[in-house]
């Protein structure tokens, strides 16, 4: 399914094991124009954090109601990505090595995100 990308912006986010947040924005990849991370502004059990978290880790086809569920823990989040991270070298590895796992194609974006 394809949708507005402005229509995801305060989507609720659920680990396996609670509520993340909210999705409040997206990094996109600006040559093939696929979602490399969906940045998610943390609830009260984060001190309102905001972490990014991988389109792969979407569960496909359950987003009902204005929830995405992830495949990841609360635990995984706490100890993943954060906003602050974007100018590391890491995350511009790992923005890379997403995109060529995806085969920078837009047919291979997880969850309808495309």
């Amino acid at each position: 399914m394809h949708r507005a990308i402005n229509g995801l912006i305060g989507y609720k986010m659920a680990a396996m094991d609670g509520k993340i947040g909210k999705v409040e924005d997206f990094y996109f990849d600006d040559q093939v124009w696929i979602i490399i991370y969906l940045i998610v502004k943390t609830g009260n059990w984060l001190s309102g954090r905001k972490v990014l978290i991988s389109p792969a880790a979407l569960i496909k086809g359950a987003d009902r109601d204005g929830t995405f569920p992830v495949t990841l823990t609360r635990e995984q989040i706490v100890n993943g990505p954060d906003i602050d991270t974007k100018d590391s070298p890491e995350f511009r590895e790992s923005d890379y090595s997403y995109s060529e796992a995806e085969d920078r194609s837009l047919d291979h974006q997880p969850s309808g995100l495309h």
